[in-house]
């Protein structure tokens, strides 16, 4: 194991442990309060806790192994003699901003409950390449975890869209 393998693990140990620690002090505050602190604390305890996994057991999220270049030239790892990425990277950024664009356009008509799993599909179709069944798995169980995080565990009503009477809130 390399010595910078080592620190990432002492220092993900450290959060884990703070995080264990505000966990538990908020379990000590009525039910009405501890709500959030439990969901953000909960929720970052398994994130450093799959990272902690990925630095000690490398090959098993080999899988997800990204690189942002890689990603934007389309997989391609080595320049090709002469040729000039920056067109190639430039389309995909005006891509990534053409999407997000969209995004905020269709959630602000339709709100947060339709536009998240209705641009997480698309866009795994479109720009992930992705089989279709497995984007309509994965656009649901992001759907329910959305809709049971906020609307049912926090009780908190997300913006419906002006197409659904939603007033726009002010700024």
């Amino acid at each position: 194991m390399k010595k910078l393998t080592n620190g990432v693990i002492i220092f993900d140990g450290l959060v884990i442990a703070a995080l264990l620690l505000f966990f538990v002090t908020s379990m000590a505050y009525p039910a009405a309060e501890r709500t959030l602190p439990v969901v953000v604390t909960g929720g970052a305890l398994f994130l450093v806790a799959v990272a902690l996994v990925g630095e000690i057991y490398p090959s098993a999220f080999a899988g997800f192994d990204t690189n942002l270049v890689r990603m934007m030239v389309g997989g391609q790892e080595e320049d090709a003699v002469g040729e000039d990425r920056s067109e190639q990277v430039g389309g995909r950024v005006l891509e990534i901003c053409a999407w997000m664009v969209a995004f905020f356009v269709v959630l602000f008509l339709v709100g947060f409950l339709i536009a998240i799993p209705v641009f997480a599909f698309l866009f795994l179709i479109i720009s992930g390449k992705v089989q279709w069944q497995y984007a309509v798995g994965e656009t649901f169980v992001l759907w329910v975890v959305i809709y049971g995080i906020f609307e049912v565990f926090l009780n908190v009503e997300l913006f419906r869209g002006i197409l659904f009477g939603a007033i726009v809130p002010p700024i």
